[in-house]
C-alpha cells in the first residue's frame, strides 16, 4: 500500500522554510573567519533557523474506498478540512547534510495534524524524510522560485480522535501503524510578493496521504524522456540540462489491478510557465498516457492508450495534488508488468516514460549521519537496504554494486557487500561501519562527506540508480572542560548568527537557560533537539553534556581551567 491506494486525500496551500544559509560555507567554520558584512559571505539568509511549517493548507479532494473521488465540500466532511503543522513542542526542521551536500535537505521533527470541517482528525509525526529531486527547474520562474522537489515518507503512529466519519473514518479502519505522505514543494519566495497570500521565505505545497506498505514509494516511476523542445523554444532538451534547466521530475505510479486503474502521480512531473502573475502549465496541447508490450519471443509490438483525463489545469492540479487515475486496458490489466507505461504530449511529444528495462531502486536512507567507534569498541553497522523493482514487481536474483562517486577514497567509510544478488523480494541489504575518517576538513568542519551509488554490476558501470551520502565524524574528546567545549560553540556562534552569542564566553553565562542540557538529551527526531541543524557529533555532544552536568564552568578570563 501506499498515498497512491484507497482511501486517499489531497491538499493544498503554503509552507514556510528559513533555512540558515551561513553554513552553507566553510570559510565561516576557523575561528579566524572574516565575520564581515559582505553579502556574498554571509549569503541570502545567514540568520535563519531551518524552521519548516506547512501554512493555510486545506484538503482539495478525496478518494474514498469505493474508488469516487470527491471534490466539493458537501460530499465529505473532509474536504475543506484543515492540514497543518502544530509548533506547541516547537516548529519542525529542514537541514542539510553537510557543508558540501546540499542537494538532499531533510525534515526532522515535523508534526501533522488533519482535521475535517468540524475539527475531528487525527495527528502523527511524520518520520524523517529526504527531498528529492532537488534543482529541478520546472518553470520558468528564476532562482528558488523555479525549483521544485518532492518528499516521500510515513507518517507514523497516528494519534486519531472519535467519532471520525466518511473518508477520514475509512483511511483509520484502512491503516495500521503508519499512513504514507507524498507532497511537492515549489514557486518558493526569499522575498514576501505583495498582493499575494505568500510571505517571507514562502512556497506552495500540494501533498497526498493514503495507506502504508513496507515500501516507502509506489512500485513504478516514469522518468523524464528525450523529447523534441523545439515547439518550447528551449534549443536544449530539458532532460540534457538537469539539474539547473528545465526537466520533467519522476512520476511515481501503481497499478490497482482490484480496479483495473493506472493511478500517476504528476505532482513534479509536468512544467509550468508564467504569465502576469499566473503559474499555469506548459502548452502541451493534448497529454495522454499509453502503455507498450515488451518485446517478447513471438508476441507482435503492441501499443494501446490509456483512457481517462490528465488535468492540466491549475485548479484541478492543486485539488488533487496532479494524481489521476487512468482506465487500464482488459490486455494491460491483466498482465501489467509486460508493459511499459508513458506520457505522451500532442505539442512536444514523449515526456514521461518508464526505463526500458523498467527497473526503479528504492534506498531505505539515502542520508546516513555515522560516529567511529569508540576507542576499543567495534563499530556499530548501519542497515540500509536496496529495493529493487522492475515494472512494479520485485526483481529477485539481480547483481547490484556499491560503489564510491569517482572512485573516490573512503578512509571512514566500508561497506558490504560490494555487490551481490538480491533476494526473493528484491531486496540487497548493506552493512555500513564508520572508522575514523582522519579530519580531511581540518578540525574545524567536521568529519569526512562520502558519496556512494548503486548500479547493475553487469551493465555500464558509471549508471547509476541511486545514491547514498554519508557524513562521518570525527572522533573527539569527550572532557566536560572549557577548553575542549569553548571552542565547539564558538564555531556555532560562527556559522549561526541567531546563536552568536555562543561566540562570547561572557554571554556563555546564561547558557543554561538558553541551551539546557534536556534539549541536548532528547532523540534525533525530537523537534526540541539541540542544535537544530542535526550536525553536533556523538562525541562533541557528550563533551557538552559532561560540561552541562559540571554546572557549566567558564574560567575567569586570564584563568587556568
Amino acid at each position: 500500500m501506499s498515498y497512491l491506494e484507497l482511501p486517499r486525500l489531497h491538499f493544498r496551500g503554503r509552507f514556510f522554510s528559513d533555512p540558515s544559509t551561513r553554513n552553507n560555507r566553510k570559510e565561516w567554520y576557523p575561528p579566524d573567519a572574516d565575520t564581515s558584512d559582505d553579502p556574498y559571505r554571509q549569503n541570502w539568509n545567514p540568520g535563519g533557523e531551518h524552521r519548516f511549517e506547512l501554512r493555510g493548507c486545506r484538503v482539495g479532494a478525496a478518494w474514498n474506498r469505493a474508488g469516487a473521488l470527491l471534490r466539493g465540500e458537501g460530499e465529505d466532511p473532509l474536504l475543506g478540512g484543515e492540514v497543518a503543522t502544530p509548533t506547541d513542542q516547537g516548529s519542525g526542521r529542514m537541514v542539510d547534510l553537510d557543508p558540501d551536500y546540499q542537494y538532499a535537505p531533510q525534515l526532522w521533527g515535523v508534526r501533522l495534524r488533519i482535521e475535517d470541517r468540524e475539527g475531528r482528525g487525527f495527528s502523527a509525526p511524520l518520520e524523517t524524510a529526504t527531498l528529492y529531486p532537488r534543482h529541478k527547474l520546472r518553470s520558468t520562474l528564476t532562482g528558488d522560485l523555479g525549483a521544485a522537489g518532492s518528499y516521500t515518507g510515513y507518517l507514523g503512529a497516528p494519534e486519531w480522535d472519535e467519532g471520525l466519519v466518511g473518508v477520514l473514518a475509512e483511511l483509520q479502519e484502512r491503516s495500521g501503524a503508519r499512513l504514507s505522505i507524498s507532497f511537492t514543494l515549489y514557486r518558493y519566495g526569499r522575498e514576501a510578493r505583495p498582493g499575494t497570500a505568500f510571505g517571507l521565505y514562502e512556497g506552495s505545497v500540494v501533498g497526498s496521504v493514503g495507506p502504508a506498505s513496507s515500501e516507502r514509494t509506489p512500485p513504478r516511476v516514469l522518468e523524464a524522456h528525450y523529447y523534441d523542445a523545439q515547439p518550447w523554444g528551449i534549443a536544449e532538451a530539458p532532460a540534457q540540462s538537469y539539474p539547473f534547466r528545465y526537466r520533467h521530475g519522476p512520476a511515481p505510479a501503481w497499478v490497482d489491478r482490484d480496479r483495473g486503474r493506472l493511478v500517476l502521480d504528476l505532482g513534479n512531473g509536468l512544467l509550468e510557465e508564467e504569465e502576469g502573475g499566473v503559474l499555469r502549465r506548459r502548452d502541451y496541447g493534448t497529454l495522454s498516457v499509453g502503455a507498450e508490450r515488451l518485446a517478447r519471443a513471438g508476441v507482435e509490438d503492441e501499443r494501446v492508450t490509456l483512457a481517462g483525463e490528465v488535468p492540466l489545469g491549475q485548479e484541478d492540479y492543486e485539488a488533487t495534488a496532479g494524481v489521476c487515475e487512468l482506465e487500464l486496458p482488459p490486455e494491460v490489466a491483466a498482465e501489467p508488468s509486460a508493459w511499459r507505461f508513458f506520457v505522451e504530449s500532442s505539442v512536444v511529444g514523449r515526456v514521461l516514460a518508464e526505463r526500458a528495462d523498467g527497473l526503479r531502486v528504492e534506498v531505505s536512507e539515502p542520508v546516513l549521519r555515522l560516529d567511529p567507534p569508540l576507542p576499543g569498541e567495534a563499530p556499530e553497522a548501519r542497515r540500509v537496504t536496496l529495493r529493487l523493482r522492475a515494472f512494479g514487481e520485485p526483481a529477485a536474483g539481480v547483481e547490484l554494486r556499491a560503489f564510491a562517486l569517482g572512485g573516490a577514497e573512503t578512509p571512514g567509510l566500508s561497506w558490504s557487500p560490494s555487490s551481490g544478488p538480491t533476494d526473493a523480494e528484491g531486496a540487497l541489504e548493506l552493512s555500513m561501519t564508520a572508522a575514523d575518517p582522519g579530519a580531511p576538513r581540518g578540525p574545524w568542519v567536521d568529519g569526512a562527506l562520502y558519496q556512494l551509488a548503486f548500479g547493475l554490476v553487469a551493465e555500464n558501470p558509471s549508471e547509476r540508480l541511486g545514491a547514498i551520502a554519508v557524513r562521518v565524524f570525527d572522533p573527539h574528546s569527550r572532557e566536560g572542560t572549557w577548553a575542549n567545549v569553548g571552542p565547539i560553540l564558538a564555531t556555532y556562534g560562527r556559522v549561526y548568527p541567531r546563536m552568536g552569542f555562543l561566540a562570547v564566553p561572557a554571554a556563555v553565562k546564561g547558557l543554561l537557560a538558553a541551551f539546557p542540557k534536556l534539549l541536548l538529551e532528547r532523540p534525533l527526531e525530537d523537534p526540541r533537539y539541540m542544535p537544530v541543524t542535526r550536525d553536533l557529533s556523538r562525541d562533541k555532544r557528550a563533551a557538552l553534556l559532561a560540561w552541562l552536568e559540571a554546572g557549566a564552568p567558564i574560567p575567569e578570563e586570564g584563568a587556568g581551567e
